[in-house]
């Protein structure tokens, strides 16, 4: 019995009786068993379904409401063995394309967090669903799927996300503090600094939303939240390619506070502003992000500031 849909159509028969077995049935089912692989596989597949959470929670989700029409016709009660004995192939697709976010490991939450990147290393996480996390250094963050639903708590630092796109009722959110952005399958960065909150996208489009503020973005396209108030939209002249793969860092109005934050993350060095409000200053520009001290430098130079350093310690001050 080589056809797939017709092993499973046995396999579930045999589930279905397995505790009334007489012992002549017994012995067939066990030279059923032995005669191909395919009949083990099939059989235990079945039985997994038969004792599992999921059809439980498969057959209450079943639609229980009839329409006037049927109103006065008996209704039909489903009970696992009747289902499994029914169709058993269909059921296991159903299990499957339901129940996957259900019942794959992604359930656990999943805790990164990278080191000073020193070396210009990212950190690449590929999560259960298909989607590709790249942590840059110095980043905290959490993932977490309820159901449907694909969550990321991003505490500091910056990761660039490639989201697989399962169901346009299945989004993936990135969580920034008071910052939301909001997606089913694309590809854009989140960083989270003391300063500020930034969102790039390199592919697709996103809903960016802050103390009830909100705005689309699509790809060549970005905004920065500082406290808690979206800036304005920022459009890059060409199409971008993203400073975690290319280590180069294009700035376009992006604030001081933002742009020193990345640099911070490369460097052993702690980097601070003698004068806090330096952080609302735009920067424009286009930055090495392998030679992060020479790059503060220049960036210091280019804007009429200074660099103190101490052991441990940069501090940036106006000339």
């Amino acid at each position: 019995m080589k056809d797939k849909q017709a092993i499973f159509e046995q396999a579930a028969e045999w589930a279905e009786i397995v505790d009334e077995l007489t012992e002549q049935q017994q012995q067939e089912l066990q030279l059923w068993l032995a005669a191909d692989p395919a009949h083990q596989q099939a059989y235990e597949k079945c039985m997994a379904i038969l004792h599992s959470q999921e059809l439980s929670y498969a057959l209450q989700s079943l639609p229980n409401q009839i329409s006037k029409k049927t109103a006065d016709k008996p209704r039909f009660l489903f009970t696992k063995k009747q289902l499994l004995g029914s169709c058993c192939l269909a059921l296991l697709a159903l299990c499957a394309s339901i129940f996957t976010l259900k019942t794959s490991p992604e359930m656990v939450p999943i805790v990164a967090a990278t080191p000073t990147d020193e070396h210009n290393q990212s950190q690449q996480i590929a999560l259960p669903d298909g989607s590709v996390m790249t942590l840059a250094g110095e980043t905290q963050l959490t993932f977490n799927q309820q159901q449907k639903v694909r969550n990321v708590i991003l505490d500091k630092g910056e990761s660039l996300f490639a989201v697989e796109h399962i169901a346009d009722d299945q989004p993936f959110y990135v969580h920034a503090g008071e910052v939301r952005v909001q997606v089913t399958g694309t590809t854009f960065s989140v960083d989270k600094n003391d300063y500020s909150t930034q969102v790039i996208v390199v592919e697709g489009s996103v809903v960016v939303g802050a103390n009830k503020q909100q705005v689309v973005l699509t790809a060549g396209q970005s905004v920065e939240v500082i406290n808690g108030k979206i800036a304005d939209k920022i459009i890059y002249p060409q199409a971008i390619q993203h400073h975690l793969q290319a280590n180069w860092l294009d700035a376009q109005q992006m604030s001081l506070g933002a742009v020193i934050a990345k640099l911070d993350r490369k460097l052993t060095e702690q980097i601070s502003l003698e004068d806090p409000s330096l952080m609302a200053m735009s920067v424009n520009g286009r930055f090495n992000l392998n030679q992060p001290k020479q790059t503060l430098k220049m960036l210091a130079l280019a804007s009429n500031l200074r660099l103190a350093e101490y052991p441990g310690h940069i501090l940036i001050r106006r000339n």
